[in-house]
């Protein structure tokens, strides 16, 4: 006679559900081009440019050195035909301040 009918002492040799996440193993994915140089060179035929590219989009970002932060609040009668000003311009709104401060010979030593 069986001293175990069950077969509860064969659950217990099985591997634990720690033992069996800790064998799973991502899926590598799809392998990597062979040459990326190649892809470059196809995409630029298209006229596609790297973002890497030092020929990107230029940026209108200017080394100002170091700046001091400032917040007002101007009437719409003035805030308004200001930042048209800039937005016609290309300003930005410090830049804007700038160029309205040299028309005026305001702080120019």
């Amino acid at each position: 006679m069986k001293t175990d009918p069950f077969d509860f002492h064969k659950a217990a040799k099985q591997a634990s559900i720690a033992d069996k996440l800790k064998e799973i193993r991502p899926d590598p994915g799809p392998n990597a081009p062979a040459s990326l140089q190649r892809i470059d060179a196809a995409a630029e035929q298209h006229g596609f440019v790297a973002r890497e590219s030092p020929r990107g989009r230029p940026t209108r970002r200017r080394d100002v050195g170091p700046t001091l932060p400032i917040n007002m609040r101007a009437p719409e009668r003035v805030a308004i035909p200001f930042m048209q000003f800039c937005e016609q311009n290309r300003y930005t709104y410090w830049e804007g301040l700038e160029e309205l401060m040299r028309r005026c010979g305001v702080g120019e030593e």
